[in-house]
Parts: C-alpha cells; structure tokens; sequence
C-alpha cells in the first residue's frame, strides 16, 4: 500500500507541475506526458481516447494512468506470486530510502558547513538551514517516490534454478563414501547392496567395473 500510495503521488505531482490546467494540454505537452507514462511507469497511454471522453478533466489522465499501472503491476503478481513480488517490493523500498538518507544527511552537512556565511549578506543562518533544510528534505521525499515507481515498474525477477546447478557439499560427500564403500567390499562376497542372492561380482560389482 506504501509503494502504491508513492506512485500515486508521484503521477499527481507531475501532472500538477506539467499541466496543472486542461488549457495547458498542448501538443508538447501531450508528447511529454506519453514520454513520462513509458519511462517512468512502463506503460502505454492513448492520451487522446482519454481527452475526447465528455467533461475531459485532468484526473481523468491520472485515473487512466493509475489503472494501467496497476495492471501492469498485476502482471508481475501473477507472473512471480504474491509473496516473492512483496519482498521484492520491500527489499528495493528499504534500498532506495537507505541510499536517499545518506544522500541527504551529507547534503546538510554541506549545508552547515555553508550556512554561516549567510550572516554576511544579514540573513539569519538558523532560518536560512532550515528553510534550505526543508526543502531538500522534500525534494528527497520526491526522488524516492519517482525512484521506487520506476524501479517496481521495470522491475523483473530471476527466479529459476539452473539446470546444470552444483550439487550440494553435502551430496558430493554422499557419493564419495558410496564409492569408497563399493570399493571395500569382496568381489566374491553376497552383494549386500540388493537382495538378488548372487555374487557382488556378477551383480551390483558388475555394473561398476
């Protein structure tokens, strides 16, 4: 719910900074949000079947945006299962925060290492890092938002097992010691790997000379 309610916002925050009013819907402007829905969501608009609905308002781009996203999204529910997607999901949220943080914390440790020269132009320095601090804390809030819809978009998942894959230390170890038992045993001795009664030599012992 986290990660959707974050593309959620991310859609209206671009459409009210790109066209905050239907009269700005130019041709430019059409072009730009097709661009926006393909790199940024991964899917395919047809902005003008939803401009020629009757009473076309802008939420009706963003209610269109929404549902292809979350078909899109759907797909990759049903393609990996619900419990592998919602790791996924929660392993590249805890990434994308974690790296925007620390992007962050050494930007305000920029920021103060600056501030104090505010003082000479008569600014007041604490109000300067606070206001200057408030905005890159949104604008980091923004990126994530933008970065983990992206990401959860585009996202694929590897989940197949080679079929050539190692076997374990654990089975190579089991083989070893059947060898190395078949070895110790008399060629003239009752096989004691069946229960056929002959000779080791013309039974099991047969089959590994």
């Amino acid at each position: 719910n986290l990660i959707l309610d974050m593309r959620d916002s991310f859609i209206e925050d671009f459409l009210s900074e790109e066209v905050p009013d239907v009269n700005m819907l130019d041709v430019n402007k059409k072009k730009l949000l097709i661009e926006i829905a393909k790199n940024e969501l991964n899917i395919e608009v047809d902005l003008e079947k939803v401009i020629s609905k009757e009473s076309f308002e802008i939420n009706d781009i963003k209610d269109e945006l929404i549902k292809l996203s979350d078909h899109n999204i759907n797909i990759k529910k049903t393609k990996y299962s619900d419990q592998i997607f919602i790791y996924a999901q929660k392993s590249i949220l805890l990434q994308v925060i974690d790296k925007s943080w620390k992007d962050h914390l050494l930007s305000l440790d920029h920021l103060r290492q600056g501030i104090s020269l505010r003082a000479y132009g008569q600014k007041d320095p604490l109000n300067e890092y606070k206001q200057e601090a408030f905005l890159m804390f949104e604008n980091m809030m923004k990126q994530i938002r933008q970065n983990v819809t992206k990401i959860i978009s585009y996202v694929e998942i590897k989940t197949d097992v080679p079929e050539n894959e190692p076997q374990s230390i654990e089975n190579q170890d089991n083989e070893a010691k059947n060898s190395f038992d078949r070895k110790k045993i008399s060629r003239n001795a009752i096989c004691p790997l069946c229960d056929s009664g002959k000779k080791y030599k013309r039974c099991c012992g047969k089959v590994s000379n």
